[in-house]
């Protein structure tokens, strides 16, 4: 009963999060505040730190968990990337320049967010986690060929496609670096490499 108290204390504490301290509720803008050290991420930033180590202690405890927990602990990881990504797109929406600005520092941020869920799923084997990063990434490649090429300045556009070509070949270069342990998730067959071996 405590730990479920305390499952309703965090959701309640990102709500409040999302609703009272966003940038448009806490007034905040590039004009009277700074990046990141201002009141809307920071208070986001506590919400996304107390989930993560909920999901954390959650993780190391599998074994006392009831069965209904044990669905709570992917929703827990869920929604800290997803409070993560939305306090960081805040800060690029709130203290970008100007609107080509704002839409190649989304897409790029959402690229990289992608790429670094790819990499820590796959140093972890885990698989859910390489493939909600690969569905980041397809949604920053997506904007950038819809959407950013026809309304982005050419000068943004340019900066966006190869700041974005070299983040996919980044992640080429991790996929081709643990290539055989990414093909034993597929087959079923963990292969000698990073990350802690099924039993």
């Amino acid at each position: 009963m405590a730990r479920i108290g305390g499952y309703g204390a965090i959701a309640i504490g990102a709500g409040m999060a999302l609703i009272m301290l966003n940038h448009g509720q806490t007034v905040e803008k590039a004009t009277n505040s700074n990046p990141v050290i201002n009141y809307s991420f920071g208070g986001q930033l506590i919400c996304i730190c107390a989930v993560y180590v909920a999901a954390y202690l959650m993780a190391g405890s599998k074994s006392r968990l009831i069965e209904a927990e044990k669905v709570i602990l992917p929703g827990l990881i869920v929604a800290a990337n997803a409070l993560s990504l939305y306090a960081l797109s805040s800060e690029v929406l709130t203290y970008a320049g100007t609107g080509s600005g704002k839409s190649m520092g989304l897409t790029v941020l959402w690229a990289a967010y992608g790429l670094a869920l790819v990499v820590v799923g796959i140093l972890g084997r885990w698989a859910w986690v390489r493939v909600g990063g690969l569905g980041v990434v397809s949604i920053a490649v997506l904007k950038l060929f819809v959407l950013d090429t026809f309304h982005l300045q050419s000068g943004y556009r340019v900066i966006a496609y190869i700041t974005l070509g070299c983040l996919l070949l980044a992640g080429g270069f991790v996929y081709h670096r643990y290539a055989e342990v990414i093909k034993g998730f597929i087959m079923d067959r963990p292969q000698r490499g990073v990350g802690p071996t099924r039993q």
